[in-house]
């Protein structure tokens, strides 16, 4: 068919259709576009992970002892 005559195409269509979305520059420092204020006690599972005073990582309480996280939090 005429859409797999250039695999390649596709491929590099893709990756820069991927590449603008992951591009989006905030100039005023933000981290969180587009986000609303919510207040401390509002999302009482929502945890954040400070070191040295400063958030490095969301997670979530899954149970009393338990915060789930992303892998890339940690190191080891």
């Amino acid at each position: 068919s005429k859409c797999h005559r250039n695999p390649w195409q596709a491929f590099i269509l893709t990756f820069f259709i991927i590449l603008s979305d992951c591009t989006v520059l905030v100039s005023d420092g933000r981290r969180i576009v587009g986000g609303t204020l919510a207040a401390n006690d509002r999302w009482g599972w929502q945890v954040s992970m400070h070191w040295r005073g400063k958030h490095v990582c969301g997670g979530a309480i899954i149970s009393p002892r338990w915060v789930i996280t992303a892998a890339h939090c940690f190191v080891e």
